[in-house]
């Protein structure tokens, strides 16, 4: 069982690298809107969503095969060693965009660098993700990318 764990987190892996920054657009520091991203200390270089749709393996006395529907985000910060969480913004997510708050994290929770969050998809599913920091929108995912 933890072979097909392993195989398939390869694969996920593998799936992304390929997709790399073809599934995000930066929000513009200097845009119409006048958002201010310089008041957050976070500098997001590039950020993903995935959700994976590989077949799962059958649970014994299971009707049907388990089906894991899970969105992950990933942002990779500036500079590449800064440590942060991802949270959920319950007041400002909508049925299409998942909004998620960066926020400080204790570098002792996880030996990775960057944000990442996971949550069940929703149905229907969110169509994109925004990310803010101090109440702005400073990143915007405009792509979430089913993993086969």
């Amino acid at each position: 069982m933890k072979t097909i764990s392993s195989i398939s987190k390869a694969i996920t892996l593998a799936v992304l690298a390929t997709i790399g920054l073809n599934a995000c657009s930066h929000a513009n520091q200097d845009d119409d809107h006048g958002k201010d991203t310089q008041a957050c200390k976070f500098q997001i270089e590039n950020a993903y969503a995935w959700v994976n749709h590989m077949p799962q393996p059958r649970i014994e006395n299971a009707k049907t095969p388990q089906k894991n529907r899970i969105v992950h985000i990933k942002a990779e910060l500036v500079p590449a060693d800064t440590f942060a969480a991802l949270e959920r913004n319950n007041e400002m997510t909508t049925e299409t965009n998942l909004v998620l708050n960066i926020v400080e994290s204790d570098t002792t929770l996880s030996n990775e660098t960057g944000a990442k969050y996971s949550e069940g998809m929703a149905r229907p599913p969110f169509e994109t993700v925004s990310i803010h920091c101090n109440g702005l929108q400073i990143f915007t995912i405009d792509e979430i990318t089913k993993v086969h």
